[in-house]
């Protein structure tokens, strides 16, 4: 087991690797998402910016080339480093300590991670296995040393038995998957199924419901839980369980039977995101079942005698039940705040810690390489900066990360109102940098109820 598998990471790189050429007029082209699923709420639970149905006529044969999804990934890691430096030398750090009430010891800690300064790397965007590159990136960034996360859907694993092999042997630290459109006795059904089965079923579902990209990923994720059981060194799989107002009644009972069907696999439930759409969210009406899940997290985090596989991330269900309590008497103000109006990546500087790598928001007259600038996945028009990663140098993405994505979002005029994804909220320090601020007074309260702190 290497070091970047013992410690924590003190930053991280999330690039899109499925941006492709879109013709949107005669001579004049954009940059646009692209994926083989399409996870929409006309067939799902939510809207992935990816789907196929809301990119139309993109060329995959327009991704960008290895070489330079490769380049843009070492300039950006250096960047993140390079940021964490200048957070902690310019002050930022201890302001931050300061603020939130960080006692000397606890900052240490912290100070630990940071100098140690591992960056993890995570391949995303709609299906990242359409890349045909895929393999051979995952394995030279791990080589290099870097954490590396696969963010994907598993259907090229239920397609193609070399592709597995390519990805097994390339050693990636983690496989995450989509786990979301499913009730616990299917679960359970479904851990009881050898990959053939899951695979016959699959190709029926895809007869059946070739859009319902949502329900398709279940059976794809479930057949990546069930091969890992059969090689020693697959790497450790995780499930991303979006959690909706169609599947929230029965959430407890989602976590605990995923851990029983799937032992092993990491459970990473979080609420659907709508802030960064500038919708409102619809689980004002279930308030009583989100307080109920919120709690039950924190035990299950807290207990000496888990139960299940939670990721851990304390801090982060800390924060969803400050916005609980502290906007309690106002349905709609608490589930608009945990469907995202809780946290910004560009509120202060350490809070966008977790650098994103994406579209162009400009459209362009000459065929050229699409993606590969500095802009979030979920919202590409608040932090755009139309600038080539692979073509700047490792303090501009440091200054970036720190100052200057704030200063393009405070001048956008319509500003992305926020989100509680955890893999941008990071860590807790990015959480409580980038909080927003009704909801501090009651998450310090709680911060030391829970954390001691």
């Amino acid at each position: 087991m290497s070091r970047v598998e013992n410690e924590p990471v003190a930053g991280g790189v999330q690039i899109d690797i499925n941006v492709a050429t879109q013709k949107i007029g005669p001579n004049l082209y954009r940059d646009a998402r692209s994926c083989d699923h399409n996870c929409t709420n006309l067939v799902g639970e939510y809207d992935c910016p990816a789907a196929f149905t809301l990119n139309k006529k993109v060329d995959p044969k327009t991704y960008a080339p290895k070489e330079k999804i490769l380049a843009s990934l070492e300039v950006a890691v250096e960047g993140v480093k390079r940021a964490n430096n200048k957070f902690v030398g310019s002050g930022l750090f201890d302001k931050y300590c300061r603020d939130n009430y960080v006692p000397q010891d606890i900052a240490v800690a912290y100070l630990g991670v940071l100098s140690r300064n591992i960056t993890e790397i995570n391949f995303f965007g709609g299906n990242p296995e359409m890349h045909p590159e895929i393999p051979e990136m995952v394995q030279t960034t791990k080589v290099e040393g870097h954490k590396v996360n696969l963010t994907t859907t598993g259907r090229k694993f239920i397609r193609n038995h070399e592709f597995t092999s390519q990805i097994i042997n390339a050693h990636p630290d983690l496989i995450a998957l989509s786990y979301d459109f499913s009730d616990p006795s299917e679960i359970t059904k479904m851990g009881g199924m050898d990959p053939d089965r899951i695979r016959a079923e699959w190709r029926e579902l895809m007869r059946i419901h070739p859009t319902h990209g949502q329900r398709q990923k279940v059976f794809e994720s479930a057949y990546v839980a069930q091969i890992a059981k059969e090689f020693a060194d697959f790497p450790q799989v995780l499930f991303n369980l979006v959690i909706h107002s169609g599947n929230i009644n029965q959430a407890v009972e989602i976590i605990i039977s995923l851990t029983e069907a799937f032992p092993g696999v990491l459970v990473n439930p979080y609420f659907e995101q709508t802030a960064f759409l500038g919708k409102q969210s619809d689980l004002s009406g279930k308030l009583d079942k989100l307080n109920s899940l919120v709690g039950w997290s924190i035990a299950e985090q807290l207990s000496d005698d888990k139960i299940t596989n939670l990721v851990p991330r304390l801090y982060w269900w800390i924060m969803i039940k400050a916005a609980i309590e502290t906007h309690s008497g106002n349905p709609s103000k608490t589930a608009n705040a945990v469907g995202g109006e809780i946290w910004k990546c560009y509120q202060e500087p350490g809070a966008g810690r977790y650098f994103q790598i994406g579209t162009s928001i400009i459209p362009y007259t000459n065929t050229q390489t699409p993606g590969l600038r500095p802009n979030c996945f979920w919202n590409n028009q608040t932090i755009a900066d139309d600038r080539r990663v692979n073509e700047m140098k490792p303090d501009t993405i440091a200054d970036y990360i720190l100052y200057q994505s704030g200063e393009i979002a405070h001048e956008s005029p319509l500003p992305c109102q926020g989100c509680a994804f955890p893999r941008l909220n990071f860590d807790i320090i990015s959480t409580e940098i980038g909080m927003n601020e009704e909801i501090k007074p009651e998450y310090l309260e709680l911060r030391k109820q829970y954390m001691g702190f």
